[in-house]
């Protein structure tokens, strides 16, 4: 067993514990690839999103509908030409009718639209929320699922080197058969880890893609680490989200939309005024006319009418309703958002103070007393797998509190942004 020590410790170099036990993890060997795909920063990923991103597209669209039916409802009504080509010598076989809303048909049809536009906008302005906070969750996935990545193959190729060393060791017979088939099984394991880390990261890749608009095969990689970044919410955050809401200020023009509505039911009660010429011949052949400025009064109303406004007053009543579930919801989202934040920044922190030392320490425990004969090569195996274990959960649970970083965002309605400036990479060794 001494014999063994040397090549093991060789193979051990590789990932040795130099720092002294801190929160901090060893970096990840870097495995260049012979054609690693473009790298993209967060940034780079919200501006393609805003521009590629076929839900934005559509929404911007909706908000394109919502300025024409304003173009619409401000317009007068169209003139009316009756062409009358058969009748008696009396009758005018040109009629052209203009009719003017005096009476708040068409004020109360433009309120209307105004406000139904402003909902487009809002909604417009949740959409692109949205959809930048899952930008900004999918680029911590694939930074995650690289941080992972890199890991299971420094793993792999540890235990590729401990099995060379058992394998030369069993061929000058210092060891027995088991040590190589014990180190075989843990080629196998890591190796296996290694790929199914590697079909992730094209997994996340993918997701990224769809979000930014793009083929899902289109290359990428994030170009930055991923970062452990502290936020402290404002204490006034939940009444600010209350009132930047794209959803929230949706649902209050909702409201204003739907009191226009109920006025522009009532208004149809109101009479119009009408200008009109008649055109025709008399019976000697000359030209005949007539001019007429006039009112058009409803008679009475068999039902259409009251209909239109209670169900009006119906919607309004709705939209008081939606008003005060969405504002609801809000105060739900970031209420829970702020727990989640809390509960991540202590695994956090209990990872960086607590676990990851711990495993750092055992490894380097483990080390000299393999050196010293006092442990056998199956405890630094043992080891070094805890010290992989605590660094990758560190960093899932990193990637943790950066997805509930972004979801308190969205759920305040803050804008997006790369990390703060100070933020903590995670990696092994340093930060």
């Amino acid at each position: 067993m001494k014999s063994f020590a040397p090549l093991l410790l060789v193979a051990l170099c590789q990932v040795a514990v130099d720092a002294e036990p801190s929160s901090q993890v060893a970096p990840p060997i870097a495995a260049p690839a012979p054609q690693s795909p473009p790298r993209l920063s967060l940034q780079e990923c919200l501006q393609q999103a805003l521009q590629g991103n076929p839900s934005l597209q559509a929404a911007r669209q909706r908000m394109v509908a919502a300025g024409g039916r304003l173009t619409a409802a401000r317009a007068l009504p169209n003139p009316e030409v009756q062409v009358v080509p058969v009748g008696s010598a009396n009758d005018n076989p040109v009629i052209v009718t203009q009719v003017f809303e005096v009476l708040g048909k068409r004020k109360h049809r433009a309120r209307t639209a105004e406000s139904e536009k402003q909902v487009a906008e809002h909604e417009l302005r949740a959409v692109e929320l949205a959809v930048l906070a899952a930008v900004s969750a999918a680029y911590v996935d694939l930074q995650e699922a690289e941080r992972a990545q890199a890991l299971a193959e420094e793993a792999a190729k540890l235990a590729r080197s401990l099995h060379e060393a058992a394998q030369r060791q069993f061929d000058l017979g210092d060891v027995a058969r088991a040590h190589v088939v014990r180190t075989r099984l843990q080629v196998g394991r890591v190796e296996q880890e290694s790929v199914t880390a590697r079909g992730e990261v094209a997994v996340r890749a993918a997701a990224l893609n769809w979000l930014l608009g793009r083929e899902a095969a289109t290359p990428v990689a994030p170009a930055e680490e991923l970062q452990y970044a502290e936020l402290e919410p404002a204490p006034e955050l939940k009444a600010r989200a209350l009132t930047q809401r794209p959803e929230v200020q949706a649902a209050e023009a909702g409201l204003s939309a739907r009191s226009q509505a109920v006025e522009l039911a009532r208004a149809q009660r109101n009479p119009d005024l009408f200008f009109q010429t008649r055109l025709g011949h008399d019976d000697g052949g000359g030209r005949s006319g007539l001019t007429a400025l006039g009112l058009t009064v409803p008679g009475w109303d068999w039902g259409s009418v009251r209909g239109q406004v209670r169900e009006a007053q119906a919607n309004l009543a709705e939209q008081r309703a939606l008003l005060t579930a969405a504002q609801n919801a809000v105060s739900l989202e970031v209420e829970a958002a702020l727990r989640r934040l809390q509960t991540s920044r202590e695994i956090v922190q209990r990872y960086q103070t607590q676990v990851v030392p711990d495993a750092e320490e055992l490894m380097k425990m483990t080390q000299v007393g393999y050196e010293q004969g006092a442990t056998g090569y199956l405890e630094v195996i043992d080891a070094q797998q805890s010290l992989t274990d605590a660094r990758t959960a560190l960093a899932r649970a990193v990637a943790e509190h950066q997805r509930n970083v972004v979801e308190l965002r969205r759920a305040a309605g803050e804008p997006f942004a790369p990390a703060a400036a100070g933020a903590q990479t995670v990696q092994g060794g340093e930060q």
